[in-house]
């Protein structure tokens, strides 16, 4: 055990004739037993575990344990202390299998209900999977509370049964899990992203939406998106002709005389921004990955979905942007010829 309940009263109750070297011995061989939920050694062995270095530490253990303790073939032994081991033992097994199932199941029956199903890396190579009903921005805060750092979201996903979505991907990838928090990495933690993406919507923060993020990059981004969209578009509208009016020719004309000597400036390419971006944000060794995307989903959601990695950052790009740009089977860019 690394904690043990202490009552004080109780304590003060029984040991109030005690003198301080047999305080400090008393408190030390609670923490030993607590510790090690083993009996104490006997004779020297003891004296050698406490450091009593002193004639007066040894009789001060040898009277506490008179009084306190019982000596059994194998050691000194605690009844009270026993009995707190013994609860500390019952709980710890109740919460593995509680874990097992995906935490608590009477609380989880409220959640059987449309919500967000999130992956969270919690840092040390650790992923938290869970599922909230008062969206990401909250329950990041309460995360890091309870895991003392900021969570880095690798999916959030709009879900129709929260409670069924999140025992899936439990149940799914159960040999790393520890209750609702993984162990992965890699290839493993790639499929952990792209099947959790597959049960649902994509529910990502928009993209200027993260307060961690310089307005710069938001904006960089949303107009390489609305760019891509753009061009897109224009290749398929039809072409039209200009509404001219009389009272525009005279303006026109002096606009003409004075691009005369403006400096040609080339508009910005689109489709090297989105790659700039992708390059920036996953690296100069991602070109074939970024071109892999844009084959099977095409150059506007690869812009959306490095939008959404520019503005909220996340612990493993790549196997982000490879689970984010992988169709799901009933997504009919699946189909898409290149």
């Amino acid at each position: 055990m690394n904690f043990y309940k202490h009552h004080i009263g109780d304590y003060a109750k029984k040991t109030p004739h005690l003198s301080i070297v047999e305080h400090g011995a008393y408190l030390l061989m609670l923490h030993f037993y607590y510790g090690t939920e083993a009996p104490l050694p006997k004779g020297r062995a003891l004296y050698r575990l406490l450091r009593a270095d002193s004639k007066i530490d040894r009789d001060a253990i040898d009277s506490v344990c008179r009084q306190f303790w019982t000596e059994t073939p194998t050691g000194f032994i605690n009844g009270r202390a026993d009995e707190e081991i013994a609860a500390a033992v019952h709980q710890r097994e109740v919460n593995r299998e509680l874990g097992k199932l995906g935490g608590n199941p009477y609380l989880k029956e409220q959640y059987n209900e449309p919500g967000d199903l999130y992956v969270a890396d919690i840092g040390n190579g650790r992923v938290k999977v869970g599922i909230t009903g008062v969206g990401w921005a909250k329950r990041a805060y309460g995360l890091s509370k309870t895991y003392g750092s900021r969570p880095v979201a690798l999916a959030v996903v709009r879900v129709e049964n929260m409670g069924l979505s999140e025992k899936a991907v439990l149940d799914r990838f159960a040999r790393f899990a520890s209750g609702e928090v993984l162990t992965i990495s890699g290839a493993d933690r790639e499929q952990l992203i792209l099947f959790s993406l597959s049960l649902g919507t994509p529910n990502m923060p928009q993209v200027g939406a993260a307060i961690h993020q310089p307005n710069r990059v938001a904006n960089v981004v949303a107009n390489v998106v609305a760019n891509t969209q753009a061009t897109a578009e224009a290749s398929i509208s039809p072409i039209q002709t200009p509404d001219v009016r009389e009272d525009s020719v005279e303006k026109d004309s002096t606009d003409a005389n004075a691009s005369k000597n403006a400096i040609p400036v080339d508009p910005p390419d689109p489709r090297k921004q989105l790659w700039d971006l992708g390059v920036s944000l996953l690296g100069e060794s991602a070109r074939s990955l970024i071109g892999k995307g844009i084959a099977r989903v095409g150059e506007s959601k690869v812009g959306s979905v490095l939008g959404d990695m520019a503005a909220r950052p996340t612990a493993d790009p790549k196997a982000y942007f490879v689970a984010a740009t992988t169709p799901r089977q009933d997504d009919p860019a699946r189909f898409r010829t290149a």
